[in-house]
């Protein structure tokens, strides 16, 4: 019975060992890439945008400053009696000579009376003068031998002594009438008054109490710093002729606020450092813009702050624009992917220029007729796919913020506008893949 069971059995684990390998070689085949499909990927194109008139412009983080700024302080130390305006309201300059409304008053009391001191002082002293003077005339007028010469110098002596105590009296009234004037401190310029740094009734130390800060705003300054290459090359562009030396108030400045997309606030140059720092590697402008009274609300410029800056550095020219979204970063170097002539992917490598009307200018690399994906471009460096293509205009991707500027940690120049930076982080380090392609939904983006 059992050598009769035992061929049984083993038979029916043969079996099952057959179909179990029958079972994983259909398996095996049919995940063959032979019989796989390939994915079809769609891409967006579009040939560079060609511009003659792409001016090469210089982005920069500035700072405002106003035009004229006045620390006030007093020349006469005594209690402050008054403060003659509101915290922040504007005032004009007064009229030293006939001042209406004083910033602070100082109590003037004992300058009054110091002052009518002196003037007592000045009385006396061209009183004893005319007795001084006719003293001297009378002696003067005797027959000679009368008086002895060395009476008649002592009267001489006694009459000069008298002019000069006039003098020195007339100064000791002068300075007691500048120190009473000194007590109202006005207006020296038109501006706006910061908040009084010391309220009424407490000692003014002359020359060393703070009592309030005024600024002018009908203009604003706006420094701000270029790099030592920027420098250079516009250097090189002055000897080539490519930009015409002259007044410097003929170069454009644009500045932006915080929350602006535009460089709508137009200014002239007015100021260039006369040496880089050599500790920064930069270089200081300035330029001054106007800042006009609106209708209703507050001027748009106040001193301190940070706006976003656009220089031409030279004359317009002809230039090859794409979207930013179009690059990628490979380390310090930037490319893109075109289609060739069969309609395969190729990666070039591309010198980038500055943004122009949203779109970033393309120094070398492309040719006017080149298909730049720009849609879709992470997926073609995948195997065994099928593209299609769908062919857009470049101005289908212009930015939605023109021109932004790097990031804080960029120097003093903050040269690098952000969507430069955004297409250097646009490349996975360790991948090397471009990260997928989003919308620009916040500025900067």
């Amino acid at each position: 019975m059992a050598c009769e069971l035992l061929p049984s059995r083993s038979s029916r684990v043969c079996v099952l060992i057959a179909s179990a390998l029958a079972a994983l070689a259909a398996g095996c085949q049919e995940n063959s890439p032979t019989n796989s499909t390939a994915p079809t990927i769609s891409i967006e194109v579009a040939t560079p945008l060609k511009r003659d008139d792409v001016v090469p412009y210089e982005y920069a983080r500035g700072t405002t400053k106003a035009v004229q700024s006045v620390d006030l302080y007093c020349r006469v130390s005594g209690y402050l009696k008054k403060i003659g305006f509101a915290d922040g309201e504007y005032v004009a300059k007064d009229d030293e000579e006939h001042p209406q409304h004083p910033l602070f008053l100082i109590d003037d009391a004992p300058f009054k009376a110091a002052f009518d001191k002196a003037e007592a002082e000045v009385q006396v002293r061209k009183a004893n003068r005319e007795y001084r003077t006719a003293e001297l005339e009378r002696k003067k007028s005797l027959p000679a031998g009368a008086v002895s010469k060395s009476e008649l110098d002592q009267a001489i002596a006694a009459k000069d002594e008298a002019d000069a105590a006039v003098v020195s009296a007339e100064a000791d009234r002068e300075k007691a009438s500048l120190d009473l004037k000194y007590t109202k401190i006005l207006a020296p310029i038109n501006g706006r008054m910061s908040k009084a740094a010391i309220s009424e009734g407490n000692l003014v130390v002359a020359d060393k109490t703070l009592l309030s800060t005024i600024v002018s705003e009908e203009e604003m300054y706006v420094e701000f710093y270029i790099d030592e290459q920027t420098v250079l090359n516009v250097q090189q562009q002055i000897r080539e002729g490519r930009i015409k030396t002259g007044d410097k108030k003929s170069v454009p400045v644009a500045i932006r606020l915080g929350n602006e997309t535009g460089y709508v606030h137009e200014g002239q140059l007015n100021f260039f450092d006369n040496a880089l720092n050599s500790h920064t590697g930069t270089y200081l402008l300035r330029a001054v813009f106007p800042n006009p009274k609106p209708a209703v609300g507050a001027r748009l410029l106040l001193p301190g702050m940070s706006v976003d800056v656009r220089l031409a550095v030279g004359m317009p020219e002809t230039s090859l624009l794409v979207a930013d979204r179009a690059i990628g970063s490979d380390l310090d170097q930037k490319y893109v992917y075109v289609l060739n002539d069969k309609d395969q992917p190729e990666k070039r490598m591309v010198e980038l220029g500055t943004l122009f009307d949203g779109l970033r200018v393309v120094k070398t690399g492309l040719a006017a007729g080149d298909q730049v994906i720009v849609v879709g471009q992470q997926n073609v460096v995948r195997p065994n796919v099928t593209i299609k293509k769908k062919i857009k205009k470049m101005t289908d991707y212009v930015a939605s913020t023109e021109e932004p500027v790097g990031s804080e940690n960029a120097g003093p120049s903050g040269a690098k506008p952000q969507a430069e930076a955004q297409a250097g982080n646009a490349i996975e380090p360790a991948s090397g893949q471009p990260k997928p392609a989003t919308t620009a939904a916040k500025k900067g983006e």
